[in-house]
C-alpha cells in the first residue's frame, strides 16, 4: 500500500487522514451520504480471512486485523506479522525497518476506516468497565486485576452483591506539577520514551514504540492534529498559553491509551492502591507513590490532554461508565483519579453491558453529568473526545481523568436489562442532603412527600434489621436499601449534621422518626454522632449591594463557636466567624457578580487551623443557582475564603429586602504543634 500511495501525485498518508477526518466530521451523519456510500462506494463483499466456500466461516480480513492487539513486535512472530500485512520477500522491505512500520501503520489505518464505515464495529467494551476490587473497604479504587472466579449460570437467580466506597473515588489522586503538595509524585524517568521502555510495570518493545511514534507524527501533521489547540492553561505545566498546539508526546499518550489495551491496563495499575484479601492488609501510600512514579509522565500527559485540550460537560450532556459489581454508593459525586473510558452514547453502553460477560451484566451503569462548582475544582467536569485516536470511532469514547462528576442516574444491569434508578434515587438524594446539614427544601424534584415516605420506610427497615427475602422484582429495592445503609454507616467522621431550618419543613412523622428515634439508634449501634449547623440571616438591598466593594463589604451577624478541644488547654477565646458579600467584576464573562466570603477573626496561637464547611442560600432565587457550599481551612495567614455566587442581574426581579441564610459547620479545630 505504501508503494501504491507513493505513485499518487500530491498525495500521502497525511492527506489521507485529512480526507478521512473531513468525511467523519462533516458528511458521516448525513443520510444522503450514507446512502451514496452504501450504493456506490462500499463493496458488498469483504476480503475473506480464509479461503473457504462456506459463507458462515468467512471473516473479513480487515475487521480481523483491526481486532488484533497493537503490540505487533512484542506479541507476533516475524513471519506471522509480515504475512498478515502481505509484506513478501520480494517487496524489498527489511524486517523491523522504518518502511515496514510505515506499511503496517498505513494498513492498520485503512482497516480501522473500513471497520468504521462498513461494519460499524465496536470493541468488547472491557476498558469501559471499571473492575472494582471486591476485597476490603473502599471498592472505589478501580483496579484492572480481575481474579479468577467461577461464572454462575446465566439463568441462575442473581444475588445482590454490594460494595461500599467510603470516599467513592476511582484511583488515588496524585499531583505531577507542584512539588510542595503532599500528594506530589516525581517521575522516575525524564520523558515518556524512557518511561515506556524502562518502567517496571510493563515494558514496551522498542519497535512497537517506534511504530507508535510514526503513527503519532502522522496525526500531529494532519489538519485534525494542527487544529487541536489548548483551551485552558494548566498551572506549572508547559502549556502556558491558550491556543498552543498539542505536542507529540500528548498524542502518543492518547493513542497508547486508546489502542494498546493490555499495555494501558498494566500501566493503570500505577494509579490504584493495592489491597489484600484481609481488610487490614492494604498497601501504604508511599508504596503506591513509588509505583505511580513508574508511569507519572504518562499520567501527567493524559491529565493535561483532558484539562487543556478537552471540553467541559454541558448542562444537557451525559457520559456513561460501567462498573462490574453493584457498588453501594454513599455519595452522588465521584472523582476519577485514573484514566477512565466513558461513552457519550447510551446505546453503546447498553451494547457493552450485554456483550462484556456475565460479571458486567450484573453490575452498574453510571450516568454522569457535570458536577457543581462546589464539587469540582475546575470550571466544570472535563472530558476529551478521543474517538479520533481510537480504532473504534463508533464507540464515541470520551476520556475522563482528574475531575469530579455528578451521578445523574444509576442503572442496574440485571438479566440483560438496564433498570433506571432515577426515581428511587430521589429519596436517597434527599436523605443525603439531610444527613449533611444541607438546605433541601428548594429542590422540588427531591423534596416530595413520596420521597419522605420512602425515607421512613428505609429507616424503619434499617432499625428493625429486617432480613426477609425480597420478591424477584424487587432487585431495585434491595440495591437502594444497601445504598441507604452504606451512606449512613460510612458518613464522614461518623458525624451527621442536621439543619434545623430544613427539619421544620419535613413531614411530622418523618421529623419525629428521624430526630427522636433514628439518630439515637445510630448513636447506640454505630457510634454516629449528631451535630447541628448554626444559621444566621443576612438582609440587604440593591443600594447596599451597588455601593459595596471588597473594602466596603456587607457583613452578617457574627457567630461565636466555643473551643473545647482536647490538648488545647483551658481559657481559649471563642472562634468568631462571619460572612461578607460584595459586588465584583467577572473579567472572563465581563459582568458584575456577587462575591461571597467566609471570614474568621484572629484566633488563639494555640490553634493551628480551623476547618469549616460553610453554605449560603438566597431563598428568593429559584433552584440551586442561589445556593453554594464551600469547604474552608482557615489559618493565621489565611482568614478568608470564598468565591463568586451568581450574576447580579438575577436580583433585578427579586423583591427587596434580599435575604440570605448562612450556615456554619465547624468540622475540626486543629491544635498547634508543641515544641
Amino acid at each position: 500500500m505504501s508503494s501504491f500511495m507513493n505513485l499518487l501525485i500530491n498525495y500521502n498518508k497525511v492527506r489521507l487522514l485529512n480526507d478521512y477526518f473531513h468525511v467523519k466530521r462533516y458528511h458521516l451523519q448525513s443520510a444522503s451520504f450514507l446512502e451514496h456510500l452504501k450504493e456506490r462506494l462500499v463493496s458488498t463483499k469483504c476480503v475473506s480471512l480464509e479461503d473457504t466456500d462456506r459463507e458462515r466461516d468467512r471473516v473479513c480480513l480487515q475487521w480481523h486485523r483491526n481486532e488484533q492487539k497493537r503490540e505487533m513486535y512484542r506479541l507476533y512472530p516475524s513471519e506471522k506479522r509480515r504475512s498478515s500485512y502481505f509484506i513478501t520477500p520480494d517487496s524489498n522491505i527489511r524486517e523491523s525497518s522504518n518502511a515496514e512500520m510505515h506499511e503496517m501503520n498505513l494498513q492498520q489505518f485503512l482497516d480501522s476506516m473500513h471497520s468504521h464505515f462498513v461494519h460499524k464495529c465496536i470493541s468488547d467494551g472491557n476498558k469501559f468497565v471499571n473492575a472494582v476490587s471486591r476485597e476490603g473497604d473502599g471498592g472505589g479504587d478501580g483496579d484492572d486485576d480481575k481474579e479468577e472466579e467461577e461464572e454462575e449460570e446465566d439463568d441462575k437467580e442473581e444475588d445482590v452483591v454490594t460494595m461500599t466506597a467510603p470516599d467513592f473515588a476511582f484511583g488515588v489522586g496524585f499531583d505531577h506539577w507542584n512539588n510542595k503538595k503532599g500528594n506530589f509524585v516525581k517521575a522516575k524517568q525524564s520523558n515518556l520514551k524512557n518511561e515506556l521502555l524502562r518502567n517496571s510495570l510493563y515494558k514496551m518493545d522498542k519497535n512497537d514504540y517506534n511504530m507508535l511514534w510514526f503513527k503519532s507524527k502522522d496525526f500531529v501533521s494532519c489538519n485534525e492534529g494542527r487544529y487541536m489547540v489548548s483551551r485552558r492553561i494548566k498551572e506549572r505545566s508547559k502549556i502556558t498559553k491558550m491556543g498552543r498546539d498539542i505536542s507529540l508526546e500528548h498524542v502518543m499518550a492518547l493513542i497508547l491509551y486508546c489502542n494498546y489495551d493490555e499495555l494501558a491496563a498494566k500501566l493503570k495499575r500505577g494509579c490504584v492502591r493495592k489491597r489484600g484479601r484481609l481488610k487490614l492488609k492494604r498497601e501504604s501510600l508511599e508504596a503506591t507513590k513509588r509505583r505511580h512514579s513508574e508511569v507519572a509522565n504518562w499520567c501527567r500527559l493524559l491529565i493535561e490532554s483532558v484539562y487543556c485540550f478537552g471540553e467541559r460537560l454541558g448542562d444537557d450532556q451525559f457520559l456513561y461508565h460501567l462498573v462490574d459489581c453493584k457498588l453501594a454508593v454513599n455519595a452522588f459525586s465521584t472523582q476519577f483519579n485514573l484514566p477512565t473510558s466513558t461513552t457519550s452514547k447510551l446505546l453503546v453502553a447498553k451494547s457493552f453491558s450485554v456483550a462484556s460477560g456475565s460479571r458486567q451484566r450484573h453490575g452498574l451503569c453510571l450516568k454522569l453529568s457535570r458536577a457543581s462548582m462546589s464539587m469540582s475544582m475546575s470550571s466544570g467536569s472535563g472530558y476529551l473526545n478521543v474517538s479520533h485516536f481510537s480504532r473504534y470511532p463508533n464507540e464515541y469514547e470520551c476520556l475522563v481523568y482528574g475531575d469530579r462528576f455528578y451521578l445523574e442516574d444509576i442503572m442496574l444491569l440485571h438479566r440483560e436489562c438496564m433498570l433506571s434508578m432515577k426515581e428511587q434515587l430521589g429519596a436517597l438524594k434527599l436523605y443525603y442532603s439531610m444527613i449533611r446539614g444541607r438546605w433541601y427544601t428548594q429542590n422540588k424534584q427531591h423534596f416530595k412527600k413520596k420521597n419522605q415516605r420512602e425515607i421512613m420506610r428505609m429507616i424503619t427497615k434499617m432499625m428493625t434489621k429486617q432480613t426477609e427475602q425480597e420478591q424477584e422484582g424487587d432487585i431495585a429495592a434491595k440495591y437502594i436499601q444497601c445504598c441507604f445503609e452504606s451512606m449512613t454507616k460510612t458518613i464522614r467522621k461518623n458525624v451527621i449534621w442536621v439543619n434545623r431550618n430544613g427539619a421544620e419543613s419535613l413531614l411530622p412523622d418523618l421529623r419525629k422518626l428521624f430526630h427522636d428515634e433514628f439518630l439515637q439508634h445510630l448513636r447506640a449501634n454505630y457510634n454516629v454522632k449528631t451535630r447541628y449547623g448554626e444559621v444566621v440571616v443576612l438582609e440587604t438591598n440593591k443600594e447596599e449591594i451597588a455601593a459595596s466593594s471588597r473594602e466596603n463589604a456587607i457583613f452578617s451577624a457574627e457567630y461565636k463557636h466555643p473551643v473545647n478541644v482536647v490538648g488545647l488547654g483551658r481559657n481559649i477565646d471563642d472562634v468568631v466567624l462571619s460572612f461578607r458579600c460584595y459586588k465584583k467584576l467577572d473579567v472572563a464573562k465581563q459582568e458584575m457578580v456577587l462575591k461571597a466570603e467566609f471570614v474568621v477573626k484572629p484566633f488563639s496561637n494555640r490553634i493551628a487551623a480551623i476547618k469549616l464547611s460553610g453554605g449560603v442560600w438566597f431563598p428568593q432565587i429559584p433552584g440551586d443557582v442561589g445556593m453554594k457550599w464551600d469547604f474552608c481551612t482557615f489559618t493565621h495567614s489565611k482568614r478568608t475564603k470564598g468565591s463568586s455566587l451568581f450574576p447580579l442581574k438575577l436580583l433585578e426581579r427579586v423583591n427587596e429586602p434580599f435575604v440570605a441564610k448562612i450556615c456554619f459547620q465547624i468540622k475540626e479545630i486543629l491544635p498547634a504543634k508543641t515544641l
